[in-house]
């Protein structure tokens, strides 16, 4: 999946398969996902980024779900580099903090 493509879970991995993975009783069962949806917020070398959404309401409209999915997929994906960006700036501004106290001419 690249960033901003979504899915639900039938859609992205078989029953069988999702049941096989060692994280399934751990992971998926407690957190109520195995019936849920995946969206792709990144997928890049650095890093892979997924919101996942629980379990939908029974007899929820799928068409409907779908929709909703389509409208906050960009605003999940813009929210997710605003907050990688704001660590990263948070990481240089610890770093700057923690420049040498000597005089600026002995640099």
């Amino acid at each position: 999946m690249q960033a901003g493509d979504f899915g639900f879970r039938e859609e992205l991995v078989s029953d069988a398969d999702l049941r096989s993975q060692p994280f399934y009783h751990e992971f998926v069962v407690p957190h109520r996902i195995q019936d849920g949806a995946k969206i792709c917020l990144e997928n890049s070398p650095e890093r892979t980024l997924y919101a996942n959404f629980g379990r939908p309401l029974p007899g929820a409209d799928r068409h409907r779900q779908r929709q909703v999915l389509a409208t906050l997929v960009p605003h999940w994906s813009r929210a997710a580099k605003i907050f990688l960006k704001l660590g990263q700036v948070d990481v240089l501004r610890q770093a700057h903090s923690k420049q040498p106290t000597w005089p600026r001419s002995q640099w």
